[in-house]
């Protein structure tokens, strides 16, 4: 269990109030986390979460958690995912804290037994322009596919979803199969040249890996991960049974274990005939710095012989406005990393910067 400083707990919830949730469509909880920071004693149930683990979210979720569980309270009246029409956000603390006091062993419970391992699968429309930068650098329209702490796996499914970008002063395009179940939209704050991704862009072969990978046929594994989901993405919460079917009905398999580990079996299991692409989406900045090298060095062993292209998106610190989306080309040669954009966190914006 954390040992967190009762000082820094408030500045990590007041952070999540004044910056996190209010961008990211959250004004429930950046109005309950707005009071919340100067509690006490739920900043102190919040701290009892694993070593690594953002409090805010852990708290959160397993509240969600145990609302998505049909556990009856008048709280479930400001969520707009369980009640059409929800009770003004300004209003929710009070039975918000009520709530915690009511099921505090549960949630403790939870807080410390859980982790926020989501699959936000939004975040597919951030990686594909990287990947398609990758594949004009490679001069190739597909790729052998690996994702570290791929969770649950569903942005490997990435070229089966359909992506609409804009609108806005840009103007909007789109990529993919119009047809397609998942509907993802990601405004585009810069100019980039989104209308030249190969219409024929896909992945042959795809694999993942993870130290303890999410499998959506398990109702409780699904249940946890909608609690991860902000009450009032509604639009997530479709986005992610549409993708779990996708991925039910024809499943990539997820290796467990630790990454560093299994890395080499999998490079040297894909295939050789097209380039390969491997991709982090917010798990490779929290290796050790280690691990990290280790991950680096492992795929520029690969490059020195196949075509190969790392893409990772993520942040430094926590609490960070923006990620980060870089690509580093491992081709026969020295890698050249490129930073490419500037991303919101869960995939609503996306400024090109290279």
């Amino acid at each position: 269990m954390n040992t967190w400083p009762i000082d820094r707990l408030r500045a990590i919830f007041r952070a999540y109030a004044d910056v996190d949730f209010p961008t990211s469509g959250a004004p429930l909880y950046a109005a309950i986390a707005d009071r919340l920071a100067d509690d006490e004693e739920l900043l102190m149930l919040a701290a009892t979460t694993r070593e690594g683990q953002p409090p805010p979210n852990l708290l959160f979720a397993a509240v969600h958690y145990l609302l998505l569980s049909d556990v009856e309270h008048p709280l479930a009246a400001f969520y707009p995912d369980i009640t059409p029409g929800p009770k003004p956000a300004s209003d929710a603390f009070p039975p918000f804290r009520n709530f915690c006091h009511e099921h505090r062993d549960a949630l403790t419970a939870i807080i410390q037994s859980r982790l926020v391992q989501t699959n936000v699968l939004e975040r597919s429309a951030l990686l594909l322009p990287a990947f398609a930068s990758a594949a004009t650098a490679l001069n190739t329209s597909e790729f052998a596919t690996i994702e570290i702490g791929a969770s649950a796996g569903l942005n490997l499914l990435w070229d089966r979803y359909h992506y609409t970008y804009g609108a806005n002063t840009y103007g909007a395009t789109s990529w993919g199969d119009s047809a397609s179940t998942v509907n993802i939209t990601s405004e585009l704050r810069s100019d980039h040249p989104l209308s030249r991704i190969p219409s024929d862009l896909h992945a042959t072969w795809r694999k993942g890996v993870d130290l303890d990978p999410v499998d959506l046929a398990d109702q409780d594994a699904l249940q946890w991960q909608r609690a991860l989901i902000w009450p009032e993405r509604i639009d997530r919460q479709h986005r992610l049974q549409a993708a779990r079917a996708m991925m039910l009905a024809d499943p990539v398999e997820i290796v467990k274990g630790d990454a560093v580990q299994l890395l080499p079996a999998l490079l040297a299991e894909a295939p050789t005939d097209v380039p390969l692409l491997v991709f982090a989406s917010y798990t490779l900045y929290q290796f050790p710095k280690e691990a990290r090298t280790r991950v680096v060095e492992l795929i520029v062993d690969h490059g020195r012989a196949h075509p190969t292209a790392l893409v990772t998106l993520g942040t430094l610190r926590m609490g960070e406005p923006h990620g980060t989306l870089e690509l580093t080309l491992f081709d026969r040669a020295e890698p050249r990393t490129t930073k490419l954009a500037h991303t919101h966190p869960h995939g609503l914006w996306l400024e090109w910067l290279a």
